[in-house]
């Protein structure tokens, strides 16, 4: 039996003051892979980024992490939930 991945929609709020939905990936390592990307090309590759040799990635600050970058990608704010995923 197959299961089917819940896809969710995130709002985003434009700088001028506007919320549009955008469809995130429904699987969980493309959206980890477009956050990690993401935050390269958004300057918080402080907060959390690939490794250099591109097969890993670290998360550098965890509160920031769980307050700035989660909630852009994941249901949750949780970093513990994020560490079982």
């Amino acid at each position: 039996m197959v299961k089917e991945q819940m896809s969710f929609q995130m709002e985003k709020v434009k700088e001028n003051g506007k919320s549009e939905k955008t469809q995130l990936p429904k699987r969980f390592p493309f959206r980890l892979n477009k956050m990690l990307n993401d935050a390269e090309a958004h300057g918080n590759d402080h907060i959390v980024s690939w490794m250099p040799d591109g097969k890993m990635f670290k998360v550098h600050k965890h509160k920031e992490f769980a307050a700035s970058v989660m909630p852009l990608y994941c249901r949750h704010t949780r970093y513990k939930s994020f560490l079982r995923q």
